[in-house]
């Protein structure tokens, strides 16, 4: 659903960071788990979603943030891994987190309209 841009989307912004095109080099470990990780998400939103009585676009806002929220306070650092991006700060979570609702969002409206469709 909206994974695939995402990814897209995030190796753009590791072009621009690096200067090195995506067609340059191959995909890493890192985009691919990303769109599993958000793929898996998608999943387990659209098979319990029903659950919660509310707003479909608040529940995938509040999915998309979980989700971020979950990952950079939670499994980032349990992993030790390093923050993606060059610079990270309160700009570059803000941006992450916005993407991330919009995400949430395109999500829920996915899975909202495929349900409509029976």
């Amino acid at each position: 659903m909206a994974n695939g841009p995402v990814t897209l989307g995030m190796m753009k912004v590791r072009e621009a960071e690096t200067g090195v095109r995506g067609s340059e080099t191959k995909p890493d470990m890192s985009f691919l788990s990303h769109l599993a990780y958000g793929t898996a998400f998608a999943v387990l939103y659209a098979m319990t979603e029903s659950r919660v009585k509310a707003n479909p676009m608040v529940k995938g806002g509040v999915l998309g943030l979980g989700v971020w929220g979950l990952s950079r306070m939670g499994l980032i650092p349990s992993l030790k891994l390093p923050p993606a991006g060059a610079s990270v700060g309160l700009s570059r979570d803000s941006q992450m987190a916005l993407a991330h609702l919009v995400w949430g969002a395109s999500i829920s409206q996915a899975v909202s309209s495929l349900k409509e469709r029976g």
